[in-house]
């Protein structure tokens, strides 16, 4: 727009002169409050709340990527939105230029199995000589399956293969040293608590945060449903919103695909909706079981008091619910609790559980032969653009469960000889031995095959230093993205060139 006006004033002179006018016009009295008045007149009659973007956590009204603000969320479930957006690669599909696509982060989308089946019937429609519902186009999904999880039915080829690279990764862990490497890492980082705990935490700390505002707005619509009942009306919208955020955060996998299409709800996505239900209801004995059932027939569509004439707006009500409690699955586990629980990194995979510890031959062999029967052709990676780390650093890392008493050796030992670069913020010796424990890791991981001169020791200590910001501000324990700590960034920084240098090195 900016381009098209600078182009529009420079051919012609009578528009430049009136955009002068009009912007002289709204400029006041400079230097008195009132000189602002024109403006803020101008803009509050706009369709959008120009605001400090710190308040866009809790009343943004559109979706957007996470807690990005500026990359807001298109609705391709409306058709004309949907053929907008894909012209491009239905122009490559009718050209013959392309005869496959990955679909990224398919559970953002409000209902991906009916995406799914339009992308086919309109790769049908461009090049009917290729693709017929018994030859489809070639699709795969990003999609992060749960331990037990199954693939849906979808018309895919399968994953884009994180099941794949967890499963085999699982294999080059000595499973048999669980309890050791446990034993290392809780004495280290004095840190007891389970993973399962940390990623409740994480997916609690994104929804009071980042995703509050998403919150709030499922709460506003679960209230409208419980007025239309003399049983539920008496639910208070503070006791739905606290239900669903507890739902949300105890939610066993990414998402459910309750759809309007199917009389009856999956039997995986109902085990799902009543698993994070009932550890919703265990972890909040002192409130009222009764509201948490209300949201759980309400996601299982069994509303049996709400007219047909407002079954839209049920459906409308648990499609967001669904598009919900993936982002908040992905940054609670994958941008939070994967860089605080350290206890092996390697583990720490999207797509990961990593307190399961390795896994067997057997069991990757009797994977592979359920994934050749159903999924023959999905894909088989080991590496993407979101790993947190690449091949080579899980392999050596894995290596660390074969030696758990020697590297209980050396972690002591780097730990020791680190000491005098520790820093005391407000007390506390920092850095934390959980963010030591990781560096040591990161270290062990990454260290150059070759010597380094002084060139490549820079390069590679600024790399480390970058990597750990990273962590850290992932983390959200002492830093984030959204409130960096500049003493705590800086006080890691020094530390790990007190780890780096010559001497320690």
């Amino acid at each position: 727009i900016k381009r098209r006006l600078a182009g529009l004033t420079s051919r012609c002179p009578r528009v430049l002169e009136h955009v002068q006018r009009a912007v002289g016009a709204l400029d006041g009295v400079r230097g008195t409050p009132h000189s602002f008045d024109g403006l803020d007149e101008l803009l509050s009659v706009q369709p959008y709340r120009l605001a400090y973007w710190r308040v866009a956590a809790e009343e943004i009204n559109y979706r957007r990527f996470f807690d990005i603000n500026e990359l807001a969320a298109i609705r391709v479930e409306d058709p004309a939105v949907f053929e907008r957006v894909h012209a491009y690669a239905f122009e490559l599909v009718k050209r013959g230029a392309v005869d496959g696509l990955r679909i990224d982060h398919v559970d953002g989308l409000f209902d991906p199995g009916d995406y799914l089946q339009r992308l086919q019937a309109r790769a049908r429609d461009a090049r009917p000589d290729l693709f017929t519902a018994d030859e489809p186009l070639y699709l795969v999904v990003e999609k992060i399956l749960g331990e037990d999880e199954q693939l849906p039915e979808w018309p895919v080829a399968g994953t884009t293969g994180y099941d794949f690279l967890v499963k085999v990764n699982g294999v080059f862990v000595e499973r048999h040293n669980e309890r050791a490497m446990n034993d290392v890492y809780e004495r280290f980082a004095r840190l007891r608590v389970p993973f399962r705990e940390i990623a409740y935490r994480g997916k609690q700390l994104v929804l009071r945060v980042s995703m509050a505002g998403e919150l709030n707005v499922l709460g506003h619509r679960l209230n409208m449903f419980s007025e239309r009942n003399r049983h539920y009306r008496d639910f208070t919208l503070n006791s739905l919103t606290q239900a669903m955020r507890e739902i949300i955060a105890c939610f066993p996998v990414y998402r459910t695909y309750v759809n309007e299409r199917e009389t009856e709800v999956d039997e995986q996505d109902r085990l799902a909706i009543e698993r994070a239900v009932r550890e919703a209801k265990r972890r909040n004995p002192n409130r009222a079981p009764a509201v948490y059932d209300f949201v759980r027939d309400l996601l299982l569509k069994k509303g049996d008091y709400i007219p047909e004439s407002e079954r839209d707006e049920h459906m409308k009500f648990v499609g967001k619910f669904q598009q919900v409690t993936s982002p908040v699955t992905a940054k609670g586990i994958e941008d939070t609790a994967l860089y605080i629980y350290n206890r092996l990194v390697s583990l720490n995979e999207v797509g990961g559980e990593p307190d399961h510890f390795g896994g067997s031959p057997e069991r990757l062999h009797a994977y592979l032969a359920r994934r050749a029967e159903r999924w023959p052709h999905a894909l088989s990676t080991t590496s993407t653009h979101d790993t947190k780390r690449s091949e080579d650093v899980r392999a050596r890392l894995n290596v660390l469960s074969e030696l758990p008493g020697a590297w209980k050796q050396a972690t002591a030992r780097w730990a020791r000889a680190n000491r005098r670069a520790r820093t005391s913020i407000e007390g506390q010796s920092y850095p934390s031995r959980n963010e030591e424990y990781l560096l040591y890791q990161t270290l062990v991981g990454s260290w150059p095959l070759e010597p380094l001169d002084a060139e490549g020791t820079r390069t590679y200590r600024d790399r480390i230093v970058g990597y750990m910001l990273k962590a850290m501000r992932e983390a959200k324990v002492f830093t984030s993205w959204l409130n960096a700590s500049e003493v705590h960034e800086s006080a890691m920084a020094a530390f790990i060139d007190a780890a780096l240098a010559p001497e320690n090195a």
